[in-house]
């Protein structure tokens, strides 16, 4: 999987080999490293995120960039993203933000995550109530224990 993320998003490529690089777990002492690093497609969907509004001109780099997990919840584990934008235009502002949350929709898909949408009415077309198969063999078939008539 890290192969083809970094084939399809090479600038999370330098923190990839940074973190190989460690060899260690500096931020979670005494738990396991997995593969030599302690990196999660979590983890690596947040810092490629950072990476790609460091690298985004319609973000301001030389304000603070924050891209961080929440506690996690029923619904899931919330990314909280603090950014600037280039622009204090309201409309541009608002499409940048669009933005934003559209690349974070389309690209989590590739690093193994799926976002969380409450269900409605509309997600839930049809619905087939079966038995519990218990009950589905343990009852005989109707009129199988009738005798024929006299």
């Amino acid at each position: 999987m890290i192969s083809e993320i970094t084939g399809k998003y090479p600038i999370i490529k330098a923190y990839i080999d940074k973190i190989g690089s460690l060899g260690h777990n500096d931020y979670n002492p005494g738990l396991a490293v997995v593969n030599g690093s302690n990196q999660t497609n979590l983890g690596l969907f947040r810092a490629y995120m950072c990476q790609w509004l460091l690298n985004n001109p319609a973000i301001r780099s030389d304000e603070q960039i924050l891209v961080r997990l929440m506690p996690p919840t029923g619904e899931g584990i919330p990314l909280q993203i603090w950014c600037f934008t280039a622009t204090t235009n309201f409309t541009a502002y608002e499409a940048i933000q669009s933005a934003v949350f559209e690349h974070v929709a389309v690209t989590a898909i590739d690093f193994g995550l799926r976002l969380f949408n409450d269900p409605s009415g509309t997600d839930v077309t049809t619905v087939t109530l079966t038995p519990p198969a218990s009950a589905q063999t343990n009852n005989p078939a109707p009129n199988a224990a009738a005798g024929s008539a006299s």
